[in-house]
């Protein structure tokens, strides 16, 4: 659904179809809410759900090379040196022990990394290299009309259900029927997870074989 799409749902459910009790404005936010909410829900049986990459260089430096971290991020994944073959993952320290790993010897491509507010730091960094950032990510706001939410489309409809029971729940008119199709749609998040990692024989595109097996 597009956020224009997800207003009208929205305005179904709370009986406002014609604009008479809430504005666009105010229920967008509430629909940001709601998007927050089946986030958490998704994040919550699969942290790594929402994740992104980035890559960084690093120059040499004796005590600290550090690099900012993308706006949308929210926690860190894993740091890895992306220069070397195979990639080599780094150790988190924090902060406050910096100067202790400082003045280890490393082997080659080892390296560690720490935390400082929105800035991503790499202990005495030899020389120059790449590292891979994985990361789950902040997701963007609805805003303009044709936005569209990254929470997979599948909840949607529960973005506007857990939106307008935050209106309709504190003035005693979010009804067991509305609760039960919440219940229902989120019931449907374990499944949905679990369908992305289960290889089915019904994706093989049979018809691609001949009769000797062989792909054509």
């Amino acid at each position: 659904m597009t956020l224009t799409q997800m207003l009208a749902q929205l305005r179904i459910y709370i009986d406002d179809r014609n604009a008479d009790l809430y504005s666009d404005a105010d229920l967008t936010l509430v629909l940001n809410q709601g998007q927050l909410d089946v986030e958490r829900l998704i994040s919550a049986l699969d942290q790594q759900f929402f994740t992104h990459v980035e890559t960084f260089t690093i120059a040499a430096d004796s005590d600290a090379w550090e690099v900012a971290l993308p706006a949308d991020c929210r926690s860190i994944i894993s740091v890895e040196r992306i220069d070397v073959s195979p990639p080599v993952l780094g150790k988190y320290i924090e902060f406050r022990q910096r100067h202790t790993y400082a003045t280890i010897n490393l082997l080659a491509a080892d390296f560690k990394w720490y935390l400082r507010g929105t800035r991503l730091g790499v202990i005495s960094p030899q020389n120059a290299f790449n590292i891979r950032v994985y990361y789950t990510r902040i997701l963007a706001a609805l805003s303009q009309g044709t936005d569209v939410s990254e929470v997979p489309g599948d909840f949607h409809n529960l973005i506007c259900l857990l939106g307008a029971k935050r209106i309709l729940g504190p003035i005693g008119r979010w009804s067991a029927a509305l609760q039960d199709l919440e219940n229902t749609q989120t019931a449907q998040i374990p499944t949905f997870l679990g369908r992305r990692q289960t290889q089915d024989a019904g994706y093989i595109n049979v018809t691609g074989y001949d009769t000797d097996g062989v792909w054509y």
